[in-house]
């Protein structure tokens, strides 16, 4: 079979086409599930997560498809769909809280670029071990464009003419640091397990 459409690639091929068919339905879809701050307030709580999964349009959806795909192709497929899962949803509620209580100028967010953020970190540092010297420079690289992005350097606009709108690069920011929270509490939890073994 193609490498392309590997069994264990089929999830992330899937997540691609309805990240895709999502962006396709922007102008239908948006109003309901973005990240809405005001809508938030009054209760509308589903926004914290779906507005991650929504687009500007079409092309904003493919742009962090495309990021997606970069990735899975760099680092691998991932290996356990469930821990996957949950680890997509936790940190689109951490990149989401962060932004309502730190950045609550953002008055409205879409897209998947935060968590393309936290699923990249999440690989660079758990794969830091296995060639720290790819995975160090990627990880300086990541630290600079995520520095760059919260200086008066950064043109948030860049981007307009192709989605439509800003760049949120608070979203970024959030997502990486969701990520090596993350993976220091499951190091510190695997470090507890490891010296206290269920009997």
């Amino acid at each position: 079979m193609n490498r392309w459409i590997r069994s264990q690639d089929l999830p992330i091929h899937g997540f691609v086409v309805v990240l895709l068919v999502l962006g396709f339905f922007h102008e239908t879809i948006n109003a309901l599930l973005e990240y809405n701050y005001l809508g938030i307030t009054q209760g509308q709580i589903w926004r914290l997560l779906s507005g991650h999964f929504v687009h500007l349009n079409v092309l904003h959806a493919a742009l962090n498809s495309a990021g997606l795909v970069l990735c899975i192709a760099i680092f691998g497929s991932p290996r356990n769909l469930a821990y996957s899962c949950i680890y997509l949803i936790i940190m689109a509620l951490f990149i989401s809280s962060g932004l309502f209580i730190f950045s609550p100028n953002v008055a409205y967010y879409l897209g998947f670029s935060g968590l393309l953020h936290a699923v990249t970190i999440h690989y660079l540092v758990l794969g830091y071990n296995k060639n720290r010297f790819f995975y160090g420079l990627a990880l300086v690289g990541m630290a600079t464009k995520l520095a760059l992005e919260q200086s008066t350097l950064f043109d948030v606009f860049y981007l307009q003419t192709l989605i439509g709108d800003q760049v949120i690069n608070e979203s970024h920011l959030y997502g990486a640091i969701g990520a090596l929270l993350w993976v220091i509490l499951r190091q510190l939890l695997t470090q507890l397990d490891y010296e206290n073994p269920a009997s």
